[in-house]
């Protein structure tokens, strides 16, 4: 950027109708501001020779939060990340917990297969207990003893 910036700086986390409002007014006062996120920042940069326009009533009103607990935790050039909705947590609280409760032999987690009837397209969930081990932790713990293993049947192959 060759031109000179003034830069608005906002921490994050924010509530989702706050963020939403302060970039529908930014954005619509001045039409040239870009906005760039790095992380748990949210920055708004306006050229310093832009004047603002006129927001009018109507797009000057609050933006309303679907869930009103959901925040914007962070943002960057990859997407945003955003607290998940006490409506559904909740909800998957439930469903992880009569889950475990029907599996009851499971170690730590538990794998389900979904598939959407519209695409054809399968998703994985996993619901996992915190005090336990990972699908990846456990993964990676038994491919450090396969590798242990691969090497002493090495060495036993090479003294024979």
């Amino acid at each position: 950027m060759s031109e000179e910036m003034t830069r608005i700086q906002i921490a994050l986390p924010l509530p989702m109708d706050v963020a939403a409002t302060v970039m529908s007014l930014i954005g619509t006062a001045y039409p040239d501001a870009l906005m760039e996120g790095k992380g748990h920042n949210m920055t708004f940069l306006i050229p310093d020779g832009s004047r603002p326009r006129k927001v009018s009533k109507a797009k000057s009103k609050p933006q309303e939060a679907t869930e009103p607990s959901t925040a914007l935790l962070e943002c960057g050039p990859d997407g945003i990340s955003i607290s998940t909705p006490e409506k559904l947590a909740a909800a998957c609280l439930e469903i992880m917990k009569a889950s475990f409760e029907q599996f009851p032999d499971a170690e730590n987690y538990l794998e389900q297969r979904l598939w959407d009837r519209e695409s054809g397209k399968g998703y994985v969930m996993h619901f996992q207990r915190l005090e336990g081990k990972s699908p990846a932790e456990l993964r990676e713990a038994a491919e450090r003893k396969l590798a242990v293993a691969e090497a002493r049947i090495a060495e036993l192959e090479a003294a024979a």
